[in-house]
């Protein structure tokens, strides 16, 4: 019995832990959110089901807290699980990035095998590595993902009169996935499955969850002059200005130009940082020396408008002329005058 249910035991445990959406990278637009996730992955002999709560610091740092629930034949399995994700190389235009962390757990075993004991527990730890996009399509984006993980874990019997005895293994997992995020911005969702294979066992799972972002909250109200100066639809075109046939821009260039300017507040550039000044210029094309101030907010347009829940850029050139660009949560360029 022991050895064959401390293998069992081990199984769970390692193939249990499966990678999670890379939090910091789903909403490269918010510099810090919440992150909700439940899960299920199906096995050929066992079913997993899964709940984190993630906190994302500044899109560079995802702490979380992961509760796992499996079940294989009349054995169970509970474990609590925080981990760590690290993004080191974030470039503002680059749509990849490297993903590096760990986790460590602790479970709990029941069932008709463990109640034979007095207790079964045991611990889990990983570190994984991985590369995680961030693809805008239509009102869609895609977060593909590649990851490399190394799995350790040790279960620990306690057999009352008869002693103790413990067993511990390692594995190396692989893993691929697409989430696919939808919402608006503040509040998102996802959905992400994905496949891993693990010691020769290949599994599905799917992973759905909603991103209760910040941006929206910390933003101050517009006040009245904020709205009448913003550009409405229709206004006058700037007579041969341009921003050129993009047609998307990187999260993060947008995220990097709201940051510290308030909304409906017109700020002159030479206040802004190196980094600010240099997603200015990957917005609208131009040389940070030609814009003496930028202004951006929440577009005032209908609700059915192709506009709606879009942000305004509006810069002011050296020679007094303006240039105004309309681009969704998504990155998207939607008009430019």
């Amino acid at each position: 019995m022991r050895p064959r249910y401390l293998h069992v035991s081990i199984v769970l445990l390692m193939i249990g832990s499966s990678p999670a959406a890379p939090q910091g990278w789903l909403a490269p637009a918010e510099p810090t959110f919440t992150t909700f996730t439940t899960g299920i992955s199906l096995g050929d002999d066992a079913t997993t089901y899964r709940g984190s709560l993630i906190r994302t610091f500044s899109n560079s740092l995802d702490l979380s807290l992961r509760g796992e629930w499996r079940s294989e034949d009349d054995d169970d399995m509970l474990v609590a699980e925080p981990g760590m994700t690290l993004y080191p190389f974030r470039s503002e235009d680059d749509p990849f990035t490297l993903g590096i962390g760990g986790t460590y757990g602790r479970a709990w075993f029941t069932g008709d095998t463990a109640d034979r004991f007095e207790s079964v527990t045991g611990e889990r730890w990983s570190v994984f590595a991985g590369i995680y996009g961030a693809i805008p399509s239509g009102g869609m984006m895609l977060v593909p993902s590649v990851e490399a993980r190394r799995i350790g874990a040790k279960v620990e019997v306690d057999a009352g009169g008869f002693g103790s005895f413990s067993e511990s293994d390692q594995i190396t997992q692989y893993a691929i996935g697409l989430a696919i995020v939808g919402g608006t911005t503040g509040d998102r969702y996802f959905m992400m499955p994905n496949l891993t294979i693990a010691d020769g066992e290949t599994r599905w799972s799917v992973t759905f969850g909603t991103l209760f972002g910040q941006t929206k909250d910390n933003r101050p109200k517009k006040t009245e002059t904020a709205i009448r100066d913003e550009p409405r639809v229709g206004s006058r075109r700037v007579a041969g200005r341009r921003t050129g046939n993009r047609n998307q821009v990187s999260y993060n260039v947008l995220a990097e130009i709201q940051r510290g300017i308030p909304v409906g507040t017109s700020y002159p550039v030479s206040n802004m940082n190196q980094a600010q000044r240099e997603a200015l210029v990957s917005l609208f094309a131009l040389p940070s020396g030609n814009i003496e101030t930028v202004v951006w907010g929440e577009s005032v347009v209908p609700d059915d408008d192709e506009l709606s829940g879009s942000n305004y850029y509006r810069v002011v050139l050296s020679g007094g002329q303006a240039l105004t660009m309309w681009v969704d949560e998504f990155g998207n360029i939607l008009k430019s005058d």
